[in-house]
């Protein structure tokens, strides 16, 4: 009897907090749910990183439909830093990544937590903060950085796609024991490619930290244009 009595209270102490989790929006979940259009895209990019020691502007065309080693082609370097970067190695790094993943449901997986519907906005636009999850491919750095943020994305009601989207480190984040990021922002704007999926217009990337007793700043923004279907 005990034991009944027992479960029974530990049933009633659990079953607020059963209620209390309150499931994703549908609507936000349809905006990170990847969609079955596997179109890729080429485009033009810009990419200017600005730092403590000097900025770096790359330019240049992207087509994930070209063969491997092919696909980048950089119209324009500049380094201006004290051990600055080269074009090669730019090249060799985007050609790693280079397969269109430019889409906006990628921001985040869907099966999201702590979500909560902020209400609406101008031109159709409905505003959820929530805390993202990374997606399997993500790089392990990104992956621990964004499960320590807080986001806000507003969604387009009638196409259910994300227009705006905005991540905040909640808390310092320690890499490798030698450095730390003390705060990160990410904002991206999206657009509506020809297949209907959202893809970021532009993409920016600010933080600050330190490593080895000094302290860094970093701001990236890279923008997309002249999007248009690959290996057309």
């Amino acid at each position: 009897m005990k034991r009944l009595a027992g479960l029974a209270v530990g049933l009633a102490l659990a079953l607020p907090a059963i209620a209390q989790k309150t499931p994703t929006p549908e609507l936000l979940k349809r905006a990170f749910a990847t969609p079955a259009s596997t179109q890729l895209y080429a485009y033009d990019f810009e990419m200017v990183n600005v730092g403590d020691r000097g900025t770096a502007t790359i330019r240049g065309h992207l087509d994930p439909s070209r063969k491997k080693g092919d696909r980048v082609i950089i119209s324009f370097f500049e380094d201006t830093g004290e051990k600055p970067g080269t074009a090669q190695k730019v090249d060799e790094r985007m050609e790693k990544n280079a397969d269109g993943d430019i889409f906006c449901d990628k921001l985040s997986k869907d099966d999201i937590s702590n979500a909560v519907d902020k209400g609406t906005a101008a031109e159709g636009l409905r505003i959820f903060s929530f805390t993202p999850r990374p997606e399997p491919d993500a790089d392990g750095a990104t992956k621990d950085v964004i499960r320590k943020m807080l986001a806000e994305a507003a969604i387009d009601v009638t196409s259910g796609t994300v227009r705006t989207f905005n991540a905040t480190l909640t808390k310092p984040h320690n890499v490798m024991l030698v450095a730390e990021i003390k705060t990160a922002v990410m904002k991206a704007s999206c657009a509506i490619a020809s297949n209907g999926r959202a893809y970021m217009t532009s993409m920016e990337f600010i933080a600050t930290g330190g490593a080895l007793g000094s302290n860094f700043s970093s701001r990236t923004v890279q923008t997309i244009t002249n999007l248009s279907p690959a290996g057309g």
